[in-house]
């Protein structure tokens, strides 16, 4: 999944140097020569084209063309009761094709287009127009992979909703449980939310970069396409896979509670052995409770150490990269 991660990055890298070399040449027959080399440099140095379009492009291409593999160990490892199929089958058919993604897409598109247009983008005639559909565009694909995470969200969610060990007819893991295919979940999760994070930091700090003379209204506005990506971005890193880890509790849970209320256990003839097996039985279940009782962090055993680490290394990002900092101190100051 690594790989194949790593392959559409280098096909979107290349795929981006070609859209540079196809409007290099339409500028120098249309423009002249110093137009295209002004729109070649401007592509490749001022919004880093190539670097830009391998992690965006390249980070929801995998989301979406991976999304399949998902969807199938999702089918596999949940067993869903068939009156709550439906919904169901309505929430998975969202993450791949959803009415909404149009309206969202084009509204984050509308807005960040009016940002960057205010902001200046650079060039004149072709080359200007060339530059601008490039740029506009992110924001039109980052908004299809932000809602492929939403409609994974809205699935877990519902999930959730319906997983809880008081429904006599429940969301629950199939049996026998296939542990690799929840590994190859949790894989999916953990590396498609580091690559948007990845994504949101390169194309937030490209814009930075190239509209440093932009006027200070729409310079501090760049910021506003940030605060979409980015906290969706963490939370489908974590929720998802918690929810998967509350089933999975949920289940042991009433597996427990079921064999404490057997009555073969009262009919054992060793009474010692009875009452200390019901102790035992106990006092795992207590200790379940408690977990669930506590901070989600806290309980799912990856989550604490990968999230308080990407938000760690925001934070030393913020800081230590000064194109970020100056950002933030002058918008916040």
């Amino acid at each position: 999944m690594i790989l194949v991660a790593f392959v559409w990055f280098v096909v979107w890298g290349v795929g981006s140097a070609l859209l540079c070399l196809l409007g290099f040449a339409i500028a120098w027959f249309v423009q002249g020569p110093s137009a295209a080399a002004d729109l070649a440099t401007t592509w490749l140095f001022t919004f880093n084209g190539i670097i830009v379009g391998a992690a965006g492009y390249g980070t929801v291409t995998f989301i979406c063309r991976e999304r399949w593999m998902l969807v199938r160990g999702i089918e596999t490892v949940l067993d869903v009761p068939r009156k709550y199929q439906p919904a169901f089958r309505t929430r998975i058919a969202q993450i791949a094709s959803w009415r909404l993604t149009h309206l969202v897409a084009f509204i984050m598109t509308s807005i960040g287009g009016y940002i960057a247009w205010n902001a200046g983008i650079p060039l004149q005639g072709f080359s200007h127009l060339y530059l601008s559909i490039a740029v506009i565009s992110y924001y039109y694909v980052g908004a299809r992979g932000l809602m492929v995470f939403v409609a994974l969200l809205s699935l877990f969610r519902y999930v959730e909703t319906h997983a809880g060990p008081e429904r006599p007819d429940r969301i629950r893991l199939r049996r026998p449980t296939r542990v690799r295919d929840l590994q190859a979940i949790d894989l999916y999760f953990i590396l498609t939310s580091g690559l948007a994070i990845l994504a949101v930091y390169v194309c937030f700090r490209t814009t930075l970069t190239a509209f440093q003379n932009a006027p200070p209204a729409y310079y501090k506005a760049l910021l506003i396409p940030v605060l979409f990506f980015l906290p969706a971005a963490l939370v489908y890193s974590f929720y998802p896979r918690w929810v998967l880890r509350q089933v999975w509790d949920t289940d042991t849970l009433v597996d427990v509670e079921s064999f404490a209320n057997e009555e073969e256990l009262k009919k054992q003839g060793d009474l010692v052995r009875s009452l200390e097996l019901r102790k035992l039985i106990l006092e795992v279940k207590e200790k379940m409770l408690a977990e669930r009782r506590a901070a989600p962090l806290f309980t799912f055993k990856d989550a604490p150490t990968l999230t308080l680490a990407i938000l760690m290394l925001i934070q030393i990002v913020a800081q230590k990269d000064p194109i970020l900092s100056n950002y933030f101190q002058t918008v916040f100051k």
